[in-house]
């Protein structure tokens, strides 16, 4: 009797994909980890590393505030306060927007600040103050320059000139004697000289007069013998003061250990300067209360504020600045952090888990340690996503920190997130990027994430998951995609047949997966669509009817029988309307060939 020793079967192996990390454009699409995507578009993951569809967005209010982008949303109080065209608009979230009749200048550069309960706007060409009833220009803080003057003009310098003002004090001392006093500036303008002797109110040409060529105030009788008992407030305008404080569109809260300065930079015509504001007193800007943050010309791109220090971010430089009172003085010291590193794009900057993140010249950089100037205080969180990143019009991007997401827009409508909740080894987050998102700024407000429109006059609102249809853009489809890798299956050397794709899908009110491969053979061929809808009543839609109850995850199982092959990927959309696409883990079955020749 013959017998045939029959070869056995080569063993199957199994690749299971989970917790996936996005994505890896830093190697070749073979090499990168196998929970790493080299191509993805509008996937957010989650806290668990599951990725689904990013949810859509809705305009916030009906009718559009005009043709001209949103130049900034910011948050007063309890509402909103949105800057457009030339005006500020007051909106509550809900009703459509106020107008305030700011009869603002428009620029796309419109900052502010809040400090002791007030809404403080600049943008390049206007100071306004809003209580949230009125709004106006910052009304000048009057400086008293000069104490214990004597009638000459001679005295004891007190505080400086207000850089926003044209107003000035001085504090005489009278002899009893003199009945000429002189004002240490001439040149005055014609605003009412005002005098003050002790408790009363004198009038000018009743009981003096002004030579407003000479700045000499002349009483009609010598002034009585006494100690700072004469006030004489006079107004000189001095060309181009205003304008240092008008100019600048960039703006930081600090004091040391308390917020008690506002400090002002982004001036074009002195871009190193950063300018402050008297104690809790943003009226008043001391015409030489200011930091030169070095002379080689490279401005001052923004702040961020870490512990008790001030990092100052220049285009080619970092700095920091620190607060101290010395002997009883407040004193602003500044020193250089590092001189290798600056920002590139200016409203990239955001505080995550207490380090500076923002966009320079080679990355998104995260400052990790301020405490000693040297180079290594900066690392990059962006490599594996850079050549793409880089590409993009950085300098005018835009940024802002969302629930675990370092989200950064930029002009052509393209986001990529950083999402520092799925960190590896080395504390570094994970990216992905969105589109469809035409961006000039965004806000939170009331447990929501808006932005303003870079093309036209509105706000939008991106909803949540669990709002009914939430997989939209103002009634557009979504169109997400995620390959994975193209697996080897660490065996370059042979060829490979597949078996079994095994998936699953998050259940929701309405998801679907359109299934693809790739292999080295063959451009990505359409295996499948499967779905995965839960019956509600609300949302009946008869083309997706299903009686499916279960808040388990659908499992899905796709033979594919694909040989003599080296390579295999594998790629999942869904471009459907009101659809999500929550995978929860992907598994490949493969067997070994033969070895390639």
């Amino acid at each position: 009797m013959l017998q045939f020793d029959v070869p056995a079967m080569p063993p199957e192996h199994k690749i299971i994909i989970n917790e996936f990390r996005g994505v890896n454009l830093n190697y070749d699409m073979t090499t990168i980890a196998d929970n790493e995507s080299p191509n993805m578009w509008n996937i957010d993951i989650d806290e668990e590393g599951i990725p689904d569809k990013r949810v859509g967005f809705t305009q916030a209010f009906e009718e559009s505030l005009g043709p001209e982008r949103i130049d900034g949303i910011f948050k007063y109080r309890d509402f909103l306060v949105v800057a457009h065209g030339n005006d500020l608009y007051k909106w509550d979230g809900k009703n459509e927007p106020i107008a305030l009749n700011a009869n603002i200048t428009p620029s796309k550069k419109a900052s502010h600040f809040i400090f002791l309960d007030k809404f403080y706007f600049i943008n390049g060409h206007n100071f306004l103050v809003y209580d949230g009833e009125s709004i106006q220009e910052v009304d000048p803080y009057i400086p008293t320059i000069m104490v214990s003057t004597l009638p000459n003009g001679a005295g004891e310098k007190y505080e400086d000139l207000n850089l926003i003002g044209t107003g000035f004090t001085q504090l005489y001392s009278p002899d009893g004697e003199a009945t000429e006093f002189r004002l240490i500036l001439d040149e005055l303008d014609d605003d009412e000289v005002i005098v003050e002797l002790e408790d009363r109110t004198l009038k000018e040409s009743e009981d003096f007069t002004v030579n407003r060529e000479t700045g000499y105030v002349t009483f009609n009788e010598a002034p009585k013998k006494g100690i700072n008992i004469l006030k004489i407030t006079a107004h000189k305008t001095h060309e181009g003061m205003k304008e240092k404080i008008t100019k600048c569109t960039i703006a930081n809260i600090y004091g040391g250990q308390n917020d008690t300065r506002v400090h002002l930079s982004g001036n074009p015509d002195e871009p190193e300067i950063v300018r402050r504001c008297g104690l809790n007193d943003p009226s008043y800007w001391p015409e030489n209360d200011f930091d030169r943050f070095s002379t080689d010309g490279s401005p001052v791109m923004g702040f961020a504020n870490q512990y008790y220090s001030s990092i100052v971010l220049k285009r080619d430089s970092l700095w920091i600045e620190s607060f101290y009172l010395n002997e009883g003085l407040p004193t602003f010291t500044t020193k250089p952090l590092n001189r290798a590193i600056g920002i590139k794009g200016k409203n990239t900057i955001q505080i995550i888990e207490n380090n500076p993140v923002f966009v320079s010249d080679t990355g998104v950089m995260e400052l990790v340690a301020s405490n000693v100037p040297d180079e290594r205080n900066v690392r990059s969180i962006s490599d594996k996503v850079n050549r793409d990143l880089l590409k993009r019009d950085v300098e005018n991007a835009i940024s802002y920190d969302f629930k675990n997401r370092y989200i950064l827009a930029f002009p052509d409508g393209t986001v990529w997130v950083y999402n520092y909740s799925r960190k590896d080894a080395n504390g570094i987050g994970i990216w992905y990027p969105w589109n469809n998102i035409y961006a000039s700024c965004f806000i939170e407000f009331e447990d929501h994430l808006y932005f303003g429109s870079n093309t036209k006059g509105m706000v939008y609102r991106f909803k949540k998951t669990r709002e009914p249809q939430p997989f939209n853009d103002c009634g557009e489809p979504i169109k997400a995609k995620m390959d994975t890798k193209a697996f080897t299956f660490t065996a370059e050397e042979f060829r490979k047949m597949t078996k079994l794709i095994n998936f699953s899908l998050r259940p929701s009110q309405s998801s679907s997966v359109k299934l693809s491969y790739a292999t080295d053979r063959k451009y990505f061929q359409h295996i499948a669509t499967e779905y995965a809808f839960l019956f509600a009543y609300n949302l009946l839609n008869y083309s997706k009817f299903s009686y499916l109850a279960t808040l388990y995850p659908v499992p899905i199982g796709k033979k594919l029988k694909t040989k003599k092959i080296v390579y295999f990927q594998l790629r999942f959309e869904n471009n459907e309307l009101d659809e999500s696409m929550g995978l929860m883990f992907v598994s490949i079955k493969y067997r070994l060939q033969r070895e390639v020749r």
